[in-house]
């Protein structure tokens, strides 16, 4: 029988999850009834149910890995995420606040508590407690810091490759094409890109004082357009 502490530790952390789950599932169904995409994938979030509900029964494997596991996404997931961010003007922040303020804000807390959420879950699941009933249960408590360095070395150039990539001349290329599409009205940012041969195709966010257009241009690496 684990101690009442850990049980407790379990039992809350458990209850997130599945509560986290299902909010996610029901602001699912909501975007794609309003004909809207979808923010998540139904498969993430019924992992998540599922991992909250062996939680809240206190199971303990899946306690130590979930605590193990969690520093990865958040460096894998949050660090891409922040490169991109970073990357992404001000002045199209400041726009989208101004044309979607209900959105950009909802986006914004929903991100920081999911961000919360996380890190509140792995301090609770990596505390003194709970490595202690590890501990008593014949658990490694060991946390993989060296494994978690060099990750976090991996997304980090992953991250500059990434910026390298949206600032370089395809880049250039795409906002080039969107001009020409679209005029001079418009500041160009390039939001996505991808390649298949010397195929390119890139999505550009086209905004201005008062509007945000998005466009995707394609074109051929062998054949550049003027």
């Amino acid at each position: 029988m684990m101690p009442n502490d850990s049980n407790r530790i379990l039992q809350q952390v458990g209850l997130l999850w599945i509560v986290l789950g299902l909010i996610d599932i029901i602001y699912f169904v909501y975007r794609v009834t309003a004909d809207m995409n979808p923010s998540s994938h139904v498969s993430v979030n019924i992992v998540t149910i599922v991992i909250g509900v062996f939680l809240w029964r206190g199971n303990l494997k899946l306690a130590r890995w979930t605590g193990n596991f969690l520093p990865f996404l958040l460096v894998i997931f949050y660090g891409v995420s922040f490169a991109s961010l970073v990357a992404k003007p001000l002045e199209l922040w400041a726009v989208e606040l101004r044309q979607y303020p209900t959105q950009t804000i909802a986006y914004w807390l929903y991100s920081i508590s999911q961000l919360a959420i996380l890190v509140w879950t792995c301090k609770q699941l990596r505390s003194q407690t709970m490595l202690e009933v590890y501990a008593a249960a014949g658990m490694d408590t060991k946390f993989p810091k060296v494994a978690l360095g060099f990750v976090s070395g991996l997304v980090l150039v992953f991250a500059f490759w990434i910026h390298s990539l949206m600032t370089g001349e395809d880049a250039a290329t795409a906002k080039r094409l969107a001009q020409a599409k679209l005029g001079t009205n418009y500041t160009y940012h390039v939001t996505g890109m991808r390649w298949s041969g010397n195929q390119v195709s890139a999505s550009v966010a086209a905004y201005s004082d008062n509007e945000i257009r998005s466009i995707t241009v394609g074109w051929n690496k062998d054949k550049p357009r003027s």
